[in-house]
């Protein structure tokens, strides 16, 4: 996976972010699994703002997430030596066929969303579609197991892990 993390004033508007900065971290936890970078932007929310706010107990960090969190919030350049690990270029849609599962994140796509997953469908990897609140309109037709495997921040790297042994 290849993408931005953007920072979100509330944490109500930050479910997104907060999934592709999660899957960012859990890379740099298990990059032998586990292929997601930045692309120019990683800014995501600070945990220490409104820890008491309803919506962002929804969308807790982990060690990673806040080991993460503090090594971009203390760096000055994200093109740094330091963060070089977390970054890298776009890849280009013919390279995901090198990849047994394929991570469908929140956020913004370029066409729209569907269109991406139809992409990434024809790809021959297992579709690895994240967890989320949002339904989209053909939803009812997908089957977990037949049409994708659901993930989410607790469970991406289990997922990965068990798939890349078969």
């Amino acid at each position: 996976w290849r993408g931005a993390v953007t920072h979100k004033l509330t944490c109500d508007s930050d479910f997104g972010n907060w999934a592709r900065f999660c899957v960012v971290a859990q890379s740099s936890k298990r990059s032998d699994l586990l292929d997601a970078k930045a692309v120019a932007k990683l800014r995501p929310r600070d945990p220490y703002l409104n820890p008491n706010d309803p919506a962002c107990r929804a969308l807790p960090y982990d060690q990673e997430m806040y080991q993460l969190f503090s090594l971009v919030a203390n760096t000055t350049s994200t093109q740094g030596k330091v963060t070089a690990k977390y970054f890298a270029k776009y890849l280009p849609f013919a390279n995901f066929t090198q990849y047994r599962l394929l991570p469908s994140l929140p956020g913004v796509m370029g066409g729209s969303y569907s269109r991406h997953l139809n992409k990434l469908w024809n790809m021959g990897g297992v579709l690895a579609l994240w967890n989320s609140p949002h339904v989209e309109w053909y939803y009812p037709a997908l089957r977990h197991g037949h049409t994708h495997i659901g993930v989410d921040c607790h469970t991406i790297v289990g997922h990965f892990h068990s798939y890349s042994s078969k």
